[in-house]
């Protein structure tokens, strides 16, 4: 089965998402938006709790056998990071956008 196709049958025939278009501001603010609401859903701070946890897991390099592993770790943990500090970083482009719109080059 194709991916749209199980996109369709999980979504009940709801059209599937545009994709960002930084130049058009519905689409900033309606991307500013979605993402505000899931950080207020119940099973998003589930999630980041279970990424905090598995994050603290990682974070030691006693563990780690040998290069390969300890650089596997890093990127684990910058993965982690980033999504544990999305919350932040969307309200600081937000801000951002704010004080400069974007402007195509």
């Amino acid at each position: 089965m194709v991916n749209s196709e199980l996109y369709e049958r999980k979504n009940k025939g709801n059209p599937e998402p545009k994709a960002l278009d930084p130049e058009d501001s519905d689409s900033v603010n309606n991307y500013f938006s979605q993402l505000r609401l899931t950080f207020l859903t119940e099973g998003w701070h589930l999630f980041i709790e279970e990424l905090r946890l598995e994050g603290e897991g990682l974070d030691t390099l006693l563990q780690c056998k040998d290069a390969k592993d300890l650089h596997f770790r890093q990127g684990q943990l910058s993965v982690i990071d980033n999504i544990l500090n999305l919350e932040s970083t969307l309200e600081i482009s937000e801000e951002n956008l704010q004080e400069a719109p974007y402007e195509s080059p």
